[in-house]
Protein backbone atom coordinates (compact mmCIF):
# COMPACT_ATOMS: atom_id res chain seq x y z
CA UNK A 1 0.00 0.00 0.00
CA UNK A 2 1.66 3.49 -0.55
CA UNK A 3 2.34 5.24 1.79
CA UNK A 4 0.90 8.96 3.10
CA UNK A 5 1.98 11.41 5.05
CA UNK A 6 -0.07 14.04 6.93
CA UNK A 7 1.31 16.92 7.80
CA UNK A 8 -0.16 19.28 10.38
CA UNK A 9 0.83 23.20 10.05
CA UNK A 10 -0.08 24.79 13.24
CA UNK A 11 0.06 28.36 14.81
CA UNK A 12 -1.87 28.82 18.32
CA UNK A 13 -4.04 25.70 17.58
CA UNK A 14 -4.09 24.46 21.15
CA UNK A 15 -8.09 24.16 21.20
CA UNK A 16 -8.61 22.50 18.11
CA UNK A 17 -5.28 20.49 17.32
CA UNK A 18 -6.10 17.28 18.88
CA UNK A 19 -9.80 17.12 17.07
CA UNK A 20 -7.01 17.18 14.13
CA UNK A 21 -4.57 14.90 15.27
CA UNK A 22 -7.59 12.21 16.08
CA UNK A 23 -9.43 12.72 12.77
CA UNK A 24 -6.21 11.52 10.96
CA UNK A 25 -5.78 8.45 14.05
CA UNK A 26 -9.44 7.65 12.66
CA UNK A 27 -8.72 7.13 9.21
CA UNK A 28 -9.70 3.61 7.62
CA UNK A 29 -6.44 4.13 5.62
CA UNK A 30 -3.00 3.03 7.73
CA UNK A 31 -0.97 6.39 7.90
CA UNK A 32 2.26 6.45 7.91
CA UNK A 33 3.38 9.50 9.84
CA UNK A 34 1.52 12.32 11.34
CA UNK A 35 3.97 15.38 11.53
CA UNK A 36 2.82 18.72 13.56
CA UNK A 37 4.83 21.92 12.89
CA UNK A 38 4.55 24.48 15.18
CA UNK A 39 5.17 28.09 13.52
CA UNK A 40 6.25 29.46 16.67
CA UNK A 41 3.32 28.93 18.84
CA UNK A 42 2.93 30.71 22.09
CA UNK A 43 -0.01 29.00 23.61
CA UNK A 44 0.31 25.29 24.58
CA UNK A 45 0.35 23.40 21.10
CA UNK A 46 3.32 21.55 21.83
CA UNK A 47 1.49 20.03 25.36
CA UNK A 48 -1.50 18.86 23.21
CA UNK A 49 1.04 17.19 20.21
CA UNK A 50 2.84 15.19 22.95
CA UNK A 51 -0.38 13.72 24.27
CA UNK A 52 -0.16 11.41 21.01
CA UNK A 53 2.93 9.30 20.45
CA UNK A 54 2.30 8.82 17.04
CA UNK A 55 3.12 12.28 15.91
CA UNK A 56 6.30 13.97 15.21
CA UNK A 57 6.53 17.69 16.55
CA UNK A 58 8.75 19.81 14.95
CA UNK A 59 9.07 23.81 16.58
CA UNK A 60 9.55 26.18 13.67
CA UNK A 61 10.93 29.43 14.59
CA UNK A 62 10.43 32.23 13.51
CA UNK A 63 7.14 32.21 12.12
CA UNK A 64 7.11 31.31 8.62
CA UNK A 65 3.56 31.92 7.97
CA UNK A 66 1.49 28.67 6.85
CA UNK A 67 3.52 27.75 3.60
CA UNK A 68 6.65 28.21 4.89
CA UNK A 69 5.00 25.64 7.93
CA UNK A 70 3.57 23.23 5.01
CA UNK A 71 7.00 23.40 3.15
CA UNK A 72 8.89 22.28 6.05
CA UNK A 73 6.43 19.83 6.68
CA UNK A 74 7.09 17.94 3.18
CA UNK A 75 10.67 18.75 3.79
CA UNK A 76 10.50 16.35 6.90
CA UNK A 77 7.77 13.77 5.49
CA UNK A 78 8.72 10.37 3.65
CA UNK A 79 4.95 9.06 2.52
CA UNK A 80 4.18 8.52 -1.29
CA UNK A 81 1.20 10.81 -0.75
CA UNK A 82 0.72 14.00 1.21
CA UNK A 83 -1.72 15.06 3.01
CA UNK A 84 -1.99 19.22 4.53
CA UNK A 85 -4.39 19.18 7.34
CA UNK A 86 -4.91 22.60 9.19
CA UNK A 87 -5.11 22.43 12.42
CA UNK A 88 -8.22 23.47 12.61
CA UNK A 89 -10.10 21.21 10.44
CA UNK A 90 -10.62 17.53 10.69
CA UNK A 91 -11.10 14.80 7.93
CA UNK A 92 -13.78 12.81 7.58
CA UNK A 93 -13.34 9.13 8.51
CA UNK A 94 -12.90 7.51 4.45
CA UNK A 95 -10.64 10.63 3.31
CA UNK A 96 -7.28 9.51 2.52
CA UNK A 97 -8.37 6.22 1.65
CA UNK A 98 -10.89 7.55 -0.83
CA UNK A 99 -7.65 10.41 -2.07
CA UNK A 100 -5.82 7.50 -2.69
CA UNK A 101 -8.27 5.01 -4.48
CA UNK A 102 -8.67 7.85 -6.99
CA UNK A 103 -5.27 8.53 -7.36
CA UNK A 104 -4.48 5.02 -8.46
CA UNK A 105 -7.83 4.56 -10.44
CA UNK A 106 -5.94 7.58 -12.42
CA UNK A 107 -2.02 7.60 -12.74
CA UNK A 108 -1.73 10.56 -14.60
CA UNK A 109 -3.57 12.63 -11.67
CA UNK A 110 -1.26 14.64 -9.51
CA UNK A 111 -4.27 15.42 -6.56
CA UNK A 112 -7.26 14.30 -5.58
CA UNK A 113 -9.89 16.47 -3.48
CA UNK A 114 -13.37 16.17 -2.95
CA UNK A 115 -15.96 17.94 -1.00
CA UNK A 116 -15.86 19.24 2.32
CA UNK A 117 -18.70 20.42 4.81
CA UNK A 118 -18.86 23.82 6.58
CA UNK A 119 -18.26 23.67 10.79
CA UNK A 120 -18.68 26.56 12.99
CA UNK A 121 -16.01 26.90 15.48
CA UNK A 122 -17.64 24.44 18.01
CA UNK A 123 -17.31 21.82 15.16
CA UNK A 124 -20.66 22.16 14.60
CA UNK A 125 -22.29 22.13 11.17
CA UNK A 126 -22.34 25.99 9.77
CA UNK A 127 -25.23 27.87 10.79
CA UNK A 128 -26.56 31.18 8.75
CA UNK A 129 -27.78 29.32 5.61
CA UNK A 130 -24.39 28.36 4.55
CA UNK A 131 -24.19 25.15 2.31
CA UNK A 132 -23.36 22.26 4.64
CA UNK A 133 -21.82 20.42 1.69
CA UNK A 134 -19.30 22.00 -1.27
CA UNK A 135 -19.91 20.37 -4.50
CA UNK A 136 -17.58 18.84 -5.96
CA UNK A 137 -15.63 20.66 -9.35
CA UNK A 138 -17.81 19.17 -12.61
CA UNK A 139 -15.54 19.68 -15.94
CA UNK A 140 -11.92 21.61 -16.26
CA UNK A 141 -10.27 22.18 -12.68
CA UNK A 142 -8.09 24.76 -13.88
CA UNK A 143 -10.39 26.84 -15.90
CA UNK A 144 -12.96 26.30 -12.61
CA UNK A 145 -9.87 27.49 -10.37
CA UNK A 146 -9.24 30.44 -12.87
CA UNK A 147 -13.25 31.69 -12.82
CA UNK A 148 -12.82 32.23 -9.15
CA UNK A 149 -14.17 28.86 -7.57
CA UNK A 150 -10.92 28.43 -4.26
CA UNK A 151 -10.66 24.32 -3.54
CA UNK A 152 -10.16 25.64 0.55
CA UNK A 153 -9.06 23.37 2.32
CA UNK A 154 -5.93 21.80 1.93
CA UNK A 155 -6.69 19.04 3.47
CA UNK A 156 -9.31 17.93 0.94
CA UNK A 157 -6.57 16.81 -1.33
CA UNK A 158 -4.78 13.99 -1.37
CA UNK A 159 -0.78 15.17 -3.49
CA UNK A 160 1.60 12.87 -5.04
CA UNK A 161 4.86 13.43 -3.24
CA UNK A 162 6.60 14.14 -7.01
CA UNK A 163 4.23 16.77 -7.81
CA UNK A 164 6.25 19.39 -5.28
CA UNK A 165 9.56 17.99 -7.27
CA UNK A 166 7.83 18.77 -10.52
CA UNK A 167 6.67 22.23 -9.75
CA UNK A 168 8.21 23.45 -6.27
CA UNK A 169 6.87 23.82 -3.31
CA UNK A 170 4.36 26.47 -1.78
CA UNK A 171 5.31 30.09 -2.55
CA UNK A 172 6.07 31.52 1.18
CA UNK A 173 5.50 34.55 -0.02
CA UNK A 174 1.59 34.18 -0.42
CA UNK A 175 0.99 33.97 2.74
CA UNK A 176 -3.16 33.59 2.20
CA UNK A 177 -2.96 32.11 -1.41
CA UNK A 178 -0.31 29.79 -1.57
CA UNK A 179 -2.70 26.86 -1.73
CA UNK A 180 -4.49 28.70 -4.91
CA UNK A 181 -1.20 29.52 -6.55
CA UNK A 182 0.12 25.72 -6.45
CA UNK A 183 -2.56 24.62 -7.58
CA UNK A 184 -2.92 26.87 -10.85
CA UNK A 185 0.86 26.00 -11.42
CA UNK A 186 0.32 22.39 -11.04
CA UNK A 187 -2.75 22.09 -13.26
CA UNK A 188 -0.61 24.22 -15.90
CA UNK A 189 1.22 20.96 -16.34
CA UNK A 190 -0.77 18.21 -14.96
CA UNK A 191 -4.24 16.53 -13.89
CA UNK A 192 -5.96 16.37 -10.83
CA UNK A 193 -9.38 14.45 -10.26
CA UNK A 194 -12.59 15.30 -8.55
CA UNK A 195 -14.37 12.42 -6.72
CA UNK A 196 -17.84 13.07 -4.53
CA UNK A 197 -17.19 12.02 -1.15
CA UNK A 198 -17.37 14.10 1.75
CA UNK A 199 -13.85 14.17 2.89
CA UNK A 200 -12.89 17.16 5.22
CA UNK A 201 -14.52 19.58 7.45
CA UNK A 202 -13.74 23.14 7.45
CA UNK A 203 -13.77 25.32 10.15
CA UNK A 204 -14.20 28.81 10.19
CA UNK A 205 -13.71 31.12 13.38
CA UNK A 206 -13.03 34.50 13.58
CA UNK A 207 -8.75 33.80 13.84
CA UNK A 208 -8.69 31.78 10.52
CA UNK A 209 -5.88 33.20 8.25
CA UNK A 210 -8.35 35.06 5.76
CA UNK A 211 -10.05 36.55 8.78
CA UNK A 212 -6.77 37.79 9.88
CA UNK A 213 -5.37 39.17 6.72
CA UNK A 214 -6.09 42.67 5.25
CA UNK A 215 -7.87 43.01 2.30
CA UNK A 216 -4.95 44.95 0.34
CA UNK A 217 -2.85 41.97 1.14
CA UNK A 218 -5.28 39.62 -0.09
CA UNK A 219 -5.71 41.44 -3.53
CA UNK A 220 -1.58 42.29 -4.05
CA UNK A 221 -1.20 38.51 -3.84
CA UNK A 222 -4.03 37.33 -5.94
CA UNK A 223 -3.49 39.71 -8.29
CA UNK A 224 0.32 38.46 -8.28
CA UNK A 225 -1.27 35.06 -8.80
CA UNK A 226 -3.48 35.92 -11.67
CA UNK A 227 -0.42 37.21 -13.27
CA UNK A 228 1.62 34.12 -13.28
CA UNK A 229 -1.00 32.56 -15.27
CA UNK A 230 -0.90 35.12 -18.12
CA UNK A 231 1.56 33.74 -20.23
CA UNK A 232 0.13 30.21 -20.26
CA UNK A 233 -3.34 31.45 -20.58
CA UNK A 234 -1.96 33.08 -24.02
CA UNK A 235 -1.00 30.34 -25.49
CA UNK A 236 -4.27 28.40 -24.19
CA UNK A 237 -7.55 31.26 -25.53
CA UNK A 238 -9.98 28.86 -24.39
CA UNK A 239 -9.47 30.31 -21.08
CA UNK A 240 -9.36 33.61 -21.40
CA UNK A 241 -12.84 34.38 -20.57
CA UNK A 242 -12.54 32.20 -17.26
CA UNK A 243 -8.99 34.83 -16.34
CA UNK A 244 -10.70 37.73 -16.79
CA UNK A 245 -13.68 36.58 -14.98
CA UNK A 246 -11.80 34.92 -12.12
CA UNK A 247 -9.59 38.28 -11.98
CA UNK A 248 -12.62 40.66 -11.64
CA UNK A 249 -14.26 38.32 -9.04
CA UNK A 250 -11.37 38.61 -6.48
CA UNK A 251 -11.32 42.01 -7.37
CA UNK A 252 -14.71 43.16 -6.63
CA UNK A 253 -14.58 40.61 -3.59
CA UNK A 254 -11.64 42.48 -2.05
CA UNK A 255 -12.48 46.24 -2.66
CA UNK A 256 -15.76 45.48 -0.75
CA UNK A 257 -13.95 45.25 2.33
CA UNK A 258 -12.46 48.50 2.32
CA UNK A 259 -8.90 48.96 0.51
CA UNK A 260 -8.87 52.80 1.74
CA UNK A 261 -8.92 51.96 5.84
CA UNK A 262 -6.16 49.65 5.25
CA UNK A 263 -3.89 52.64 3.95
CA UNK A 264 -5.46 54.12 7.70
CA UNK A 265 -4.23 51.30 9.81
CA UNK A 266 -1.15 51.22 7.95
CA UNK A 267 -0.38 55.01 8.84
CA UNK A 268 -1.19 54.95 12.08
CA UNK A 269 1.22 51.46 12.77
CA UNK A 270 3.79 53.85 11.09
CA UNK A 271 4.02 51.48 8.05
CA UNK A 272 4.31 53.85 4.91
CA UNK A 273 5.28 51.39 2.52
CA UNK A 274 2.18 49.23 2.79
CA UNK A 275 0.07 52.20 3.83
CA UNK A 276 1.22 53.50 -0.04
CA UNK A 277 1.07 50.40 -1.77
CA UNK A 278 -3.03 50.44 -0.57
CA UNK A 279 -3.25 53.61 -1.72
CA UNK A 280 -2.41 53.18 -4.93
CA UNK A 281 -4.67 49.71 -5.18
CA UNK A 282 -7.14 51.77 -3.63
CA UNK A 283 -7.20 54.62 -6.59
CA UNK A 284 -6.67 51.96 -9.11
CA UNK A 285 -9.75 49.60 -7.75
CA UNK A 286 -12.08 51.64 -5.86
CA UNK A 287 -11.05 55.46 -6.10
CA UNK A 288 -15.31 56.57 -4.64
CA UNK A 289 -14.08 54.52 -1.81
CA UNK A 290 -11.59 57.74 -0.89
CA UNK A 291 -14.36 59.87 -1.08
CA UNK A 292 -16.91 57.92 0.95
CA UNK A 293 -14.80 57.37 3.78
CA UNK A 294 -13.97 61.29 3.43
CA UNK A 295 -17.58 61.91 3.37
CA UNK A 296 -18.07 59.47 6.60
CA UNK A 297 -15.10 61.22 8.42
CA UNK A 298 -16.76 64.71 7.76
CA UNK A 299 -20.31 63.39 8.74
CA UNK A 300 -18.37 62.16 11.82
CA UNK A 301 -16.55 65.57 12.73
CA UNK A 302 -19.46 67.53 12.01
CA UNK A 303 -21.74 65.58 14.44
CA UNK A 304 -19.20 65.91 16.85
CA UNK A 305 -19.03 69.86 16.73
CA UNK A 306 -23.01 69.64 16.86
CA UNK A 307 -22.77 67.85 19.93
CA UNK A 308 -20.51 69.94 21.58
CA UNK A 309 -22.66 73.35 20.55
CA UNK A 310 -25.85 71.53 21.97
CA UNK A 311 -23.85 71.03 25.34
CA UNK A 312 -22.62 74.79 25.52
CA UNK A 313 -26.10 76.18 24.32
CA UNK A 314 -27.55 73.97 27.49
CA UNK A 315 -25.10 75.64 29.59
Amino acid sequence: MPSVSVIIPCYNGEKYLAEAIESVLAQTYPVTEIIVVDNASTDGSKAVAALYPQVKYTYLYPNQGPPGACNKGIAESSGEYIVILDFDDRLLPHAIETGVRELEHHPDCMFAFGPCRLIDENGLPHPGGRKELEEPVRGSIYQTLLEGTCLNPLGRHVIRRILFDQVGYFDSSMYSAYDYDFYLRSLTLFAAVSHDEPVAEYREHTATVSRRTRPSKHLRQFLTMYSRQENFVRKHPEYAAAYTQGRRFWISRFTQYGLFYDVVLYLKEGNSKEALSSLLLTLRYNPWEIVQYSWKRLNHVWNRLNNRLDVTTER
